[in-house]
């Protein structure tokens, strides 16, 4: 009833309430999130290096720091594609998620061995939300496929006055 689902929402927290919001959207949304936010980081040292320098610490190969940025801004270009087409396959979900498990690990890894600045450890954070709602949307795409297309990119949903 609906003084149950109240009563629930506020047993689970800050924490539940968010996973509660995010498990409700479209996942087309996700792959447009992670796509702005890729293509906004990624582009940041093609653009100003210093800036990026600043905030991250100083870096000995530029053109390292440049390569992963276009890198980046394609797979950035990727996502956002795929979830304005309402097309998140199977090979959106493993190119963000594997995206974000990549940066994660480095990340972690390299704070901790003294390599790169704190600071990407905000990022870490990020990139974990990131690997969060993409398993979710992996646990419900078995349960329900109308939440994407991940298992049939084909799939055309059955509402009706819907366009494909």
């Amino acid at each position: 009833s609906m003084n149950e689902n109240a009563s629930n929402t506020q047993r689970i927290g800050v924490v539940g309430r968010i996973y509660h919001l995010l498990e409700k959207l479209p996942y087309a949304y996700l792959a447009m999130a992670q796509g702005v936010f890729y293509f906004s980081t990624g582009a940041w040292p093609l653009f100003s290096i210093a800036s990026f320098q600043a905030v991250t610490g100083p870096k000995t190969d530029i053109w390292l720091v440049k390569t992963i940025g276009l890198l980046l801004v394609v797979i950035g270009i990727a996502l956002f594609t795929a979830g304005i087409r309402w097309r998140v396959t199977l090979e959106i979900f493993l190119l963000g998620i594997g995206t974000a498990a990549s940066l994660a690990i480095i990340e972690v890894v390299y704070v901790f061995k003294g390599r790169i600045s704190p600071v990407y450890l905000v990022d870490f954070f990020l990139e974990l939300i990131l690997i969060g709602w993409w398993i979710s949307l992996y646990v419900r795409g078995f349960a329900n496929p109308e939440v994407c297309s991940l298992f049939d990119p084909t799939f055309v949903s059955s509402k009706p006055g819907e366009r494909e």
